[in-house]
């Protein structure tokens, strides 16, 4: 069996994030959480509460065996380190393939 994939897309701002979104979400094998930008979750990566609520569904849908996207350029803003925490700390399995897409302006 394939492992499910977990996207974390670092939009930049006006690099055409939102147009990614939206073709992301045309994809019928894609599953992401509820809406497709995260804008919400990057501001709240410091709060425990809200990253513990954000990586269940996350784990759920991975454990499922789908896909999962978790798209916002306002991961500019955010502390790495935060996001490296969350990951290590709510989904430690080694069996989901993780992967970061970024665009870096020159």
């Amino acid at each position: 069996m394939t492992s499910a994939r977990l996207v974390f897309h670092l939009g930049d701002f006006k690099t055409g994030t939102t147009a990614l979104q939206h073709w992301l979400a045309d994809q019928v094998d894609i599953t992401t959480p509820p809406g497709l930008n995260h804008a919400s979750f990057t501001h709240h990566l410091s709060d425990p509460a809200h990253v513990a609520a954000h990586f269940c569904a996350l784990a759920e849908r991975l454990q499922r065996g789908r896909d999962a996207v978790v798209s916002s350029e306002h991961f500019e803003f955010s502390d790495p380190s935060l996001l490296v925490h969350a990951i290590a700390t709510h989904l430690p399995s080694r069996a989901h393939d993780l992967r970061l897409i970024a665009y870096v302006r020159p």
